[in-house]
């Protein structure tokens, strides 16, 4: 297994420092930079292109979901979110602007680790108590739920893209619970190849950049039903695959 390659972008030089040494003591991970601002960061960015970056959502010259969005738009690395501010606002715009993952400071070292594996992989790491937040957000927002048949019997879509398929609807529908592309497949009877073209289309039409918008978009506009969590669910959250088409 390669290293996987991190740049932490923190303001608080204790947090950071704390970040580093946790990291660097497993032998898989090799911190490449740190940063205390988003202009640094970007520049360490673009000088090591790491696999990953974790960034705090308060920083002093930009702001963090922000600093997210020009990542995301502009390098192939993957983002953890990693701050105190786990309120509703805060947790929803960093997804909208495409975090992979979101973490909250206290969480253990072997969890800062796990999230990083997880979010390297291609899949999304959210802490339990912001995915309480996220699925809360999705309730709130489909209390007037529409039927899955008269969203496809639309002309246009809540967003203006053209409608989905059947098929895409149904894709969509396993990508909101969390499933793998493999999953999708054996699920769908479809191969591996149709479930990513399925999948790049979604996105399009949706006009997201990424599985874990279209996923919190379908849920919170009605596309899908919002899925059903068990309050085990809850430990460990995490919406797997989502992050990568």
């Amino acid at each position: 297994m390669s290293r996987i390659r991190v740049v932490i972008i923190e303001d608080h030089e204790l947090m950071r420092f704390g970040v580093v040494t946790a990291l660097s003591a497993n032998e898989h991970i090799e911190v490449c930079g740190e940063a205390d601002n988003g202009s640094l960061g970007l520049s360490l960015i673009k000088k090591h292109n790491p696999d990953i970056a974790l960034v705090d959502i308060n920083l002093p010259d930009i702001d963090g979901a922000e600093l997210c969005k020009r990542i995301k738009d502009n390098f192939h690395t993957k983002v953890i979110i990693l701050t105190a501010d786990n309120t509703q606002d805060t947790v929803t715009k960093a997804f909208r602007y495409g975090a992979d993952s979101y973490c909250v400071k206290n969480l253990p070292r072997k969890k800062l680790t796990e999230a990083v594996y997880v979010t390297y992989r291609g899949e999304s790491w959210i802490d339990s108590t912001i995915g309480k937040i996220v699925i809360e957000n999705m309730k709130d927002s489909t209390k007037s739920i529409r039927k899955i048949q008269k969203i496809h019997n639309k002309r246009e879509s809540a967003y203006g893209a053209s409608i989905l398929s059947q098929r895409e609807i149904d894709v969509l529908r396993l990508i909101a619970q969390g499933m793998s592309n493999e999953k999708i497949s054996g699920n769908l009877y479809i191969s591996i190849g149709t479930v990513r073209s399925h999948v790049h289309r979604i996105l399009q039409k949706l006009n997201c950049e990424s599985r874990s918008q279209a996923a919190i978009k379908a849920i919170s506009e009605g596309l899908v039903e919002t899925p059903v969590w068990q309050e085990n669910d809850y430990n460990n959250y995490q919406i797997q695959n989502l992050s990568i088409a």
